[in-house]
């Protein structure tokens, strides 16, 4: 009898173990595909957006001149003061302004909190990277409207901190093809190319003001969860970058504290019931 108890005492409590350990619903997303040879637009789950320098979101006519399909990938020109167009934002989201709605399905893996953001690119062109903005940059914001933005120049990438002022920095050549892989975790993110780590910190909760900004913008991106941005988003910058590929993951397994507090309490309990049938 005392062997029959114990078994059923202790099969709740490893039942609360697995459940702690279980993989959450993992995803794994193409977020784009530059083999393909065809824009981000037609794969459905980034789209092309830009401002003018008024604000004005610009159509079909500044894709034609601007955004051109390369060898697998396409290159994006924002330099709002070349001729050809009058981008002063220009690159690719997975958020549409203009009707508040979500293109494809990343939103979700993004408000995690937990996955794996991985992109090809190249920095072709830039300005003179004589502020805390950058010609490319990378925005993620998850739930709680935590997330994190990180710029590129010609030898540095930085994060930028919550009043868009520069964070953390480090060196890494930009006008040439690389992957990199951006990882966020609960509170924290990590960049890195190649397998080695470029910079890290906690996510940031940004103090911006859309209409403010120049051009103003209708909306807020940093308070937008799932939001997710590769491009040109400042008008104090220009370039031209080529972009090849985009791929995002979730992470997974669930490390929460709520997670830690109920495997700790289901190990008491095991060990308790354990040691009450020694005793007897």
């Amino acid at each position: 009898m005392h062997k029959q108890n114990l078994t059923f005492g202790i099969f709740p409590s490893l039942f609360v173990l697995s459940f702690v350990f279980q993989p959450l619903s993992t995803q794994a997303l193409t977020l784009y595909n530059g083999t393909l040879s065809n824009r981000p637009s037609q794969q459905g789950q980034i789209g092309l957006g830009a401002l003018s320098s008024s604000g004005t979101p610009l159509t079909s006519g500044f894709v034609a001149s601007s955004e051109t399909v390369i060898t697998n990938g396409v290159r994006l020109v924002s330099n709002g003061s070349d001729g050809t167009n009058s981008a002063e934002y220009a690159g690719y989201s997975n958020y549409n302004p203009l009707t508040t709605s979500f293109l494809g399905s990343s939103s979700p893996i993004i408000q995690s909190n937990q996955y794996s953001l991985s992109f090809t690119f190249a920095l072709t062109a830039t300005t003179s990277n004589s502020n805390d903005r950058a010609a490319f940059s990378v925005t993620a914001i998850g739930m709680g409207n935590m997330g994190i933005e990180i710029g590129w120049e010609d030898t540095l990438v930085f994060a930028q901190n919550s009043s868009l002022t520069r964070g953390e920095s480090g060196a890494v050549i930009t006008n040439t093809k690389k992957t990199y892989v951006l990882t966020v975790n609960g509170g924290l993110y990590d960049l890195s190319e190649s397998g080695t780590s470029l910079i890290s910190g906690s996510l940031r909760s940004y103090n911006f003001v859309p209409a403010l900004s120049s051009p103003p913008l209708t909306f807020n991106p940093y308070t937008t969860p799932g939001f997710l941005f590769f491009g040109d988003d400042t008008g104090q910058e220009f370039g031209t970058f080529e972009f090849f590929d985009a791929n995002v993951q979730s992470i997974p397994f669930d490390f929460s504290p709520t997670g830690g507090l109920l495997m700790l309490g289901a190990i008491a309990s095991a060990r308790h019931l354990y040691k009450k049938h020694k005793s007897k």
